[in-house]
């Protein structure tokens, strides 16, 4: 249940800065209205599970765990799809238009999570380093899932 609490007190700051950058993108942030409108969307359904797990564990109610045991799952599930994409570009033969479009929505996500100018870091190398990113990423997410999974069977 500690965990828990920590992961969604992690989950509302995380949040509330994901709002406030919807709101006061910074000047080399190329999010477009509609995505920003998206993420700040998604941070206040975020803000309302993460205080559904509190209200959860101090009234002994584990269906109130539910939508962020949901979120969690979702989370991983995307990460999955990323870390195929990115493998997949491993062995992709760089020539085709698959895997530049493949290649652009990688490049595209890591940019949304660590900010313009990630391609610099990036280089030749970057089917590998984004298939590491995002199996970092997957193992993340599924910790955060199993925490708050068990978090709900344990109440």
């Amino acid at each position: 249940q500690t965990g828990a609490k920590i992961l969604a007190v992690l989950a509302i700051v995380g949040s509330i800065l994901a709002i406030f950058s919807a709101i006061f993108p910074g000047p080399g942030d190329f999010k477009q209205a509609e995505l920003r409108v998206a993420s700040a969307v998604w941070a206040v359904i975020n803000i309302v599970a993460a205080l559904l797990v509190f209200l959860a564990i101090s009234k002994r109610k584990s269906n109130l765990m539910i939508p962020m045991v949901a979120i969690s799952l979702v989370n991983v599930l995307i990460y999955i799809v990323w870390v195929a994409l990115a493998v997949y570009t491993i062995f992709a033969d760089r020539r085709t238009a698959m895997y530049r479009n493949i290649m652009y929505a990688l490049v595209a996500q890591a940019r949304l999570i660590h900010g313009p100018g990630i391609e610099t870091y990036l280089g030749e190398n970057s089917p590998y380093l984004l298939s590491a990113f995002n199996t970092f990423g997957l193992l993340i997410s599924f910790w955060v899932y199993s925490v708050f999974y068990d978090c709900y069977k344990c109440i």
